[in-house]
């Protein structure tokens, strides 16, 4: 249903001509779909300041990584 409601509002944003950043955390998911994405993700190898970029259906996800917030989430 979130998925739902999030393409809803991403689709209003590019119909007015928005451009926008969306940020979002990998969390564990329990659509297959989900998953997929997920370790393609994690396969990147990304290093702090150094973010990677990867062609998505709604635009790019540019994925950074950051040492710090990793500490707090532990």
């Amino acid at each position: 249903m979130l998925d739902y409601f999030l393409k809803k509002n991403i689709d209003q944003l590019n119909e007015k001509g928005y451009q926008f950043i969306l940020g979002v955390r990998i969390k564990d998911e329990e659509n297959q779909k989900k998953k997929k994405k997920k370790k393609k993700i994690l396969s990147l190898n990304i290093q702090e300041n150094n973010p990677k970029e990867i062609k998505h259906k709604n635009g790019r996800l540019i994925i950074t990584h950051s040492s710090k917030r990793q500490k707090k989430r532990l």
